[in-house]
């Protein structure tokens, strides 16, 4: 996290709910795989956390000092 512990929590949080829900209702009810389409949504879900987590390393936004130490 380098110290950015709000995009960790925010990434993690929309990898647990706003991608995982969604893509196991689509793989197991749309496109009919049942408890396996269930059990692809969430290696599904942590790939795109992945691409997020990876394009937030690409702009260079984690090399802010975010961490304030007391003198």
């Amino acid at each position: 996290g380098s110290g950015h512990t709000v995009f960790s929590l925010i990434n993690n949080s929309m990898s647990a709910i706003i991608f995982r829900i969604p893509a196991a209702y689509i793989f197991g009810m749309v496109f009919d795989y049942g408890l396996k389409g269930v059990g692809a949504g969430a290696p599904v879900a942590s790939g795109i956390a992945a691409i997020v987590g990876f394009l937030y390393f690409l702009s260079g936004r984690w090399k802010r000092i975010v961490i304030v130490q007391n003198k």
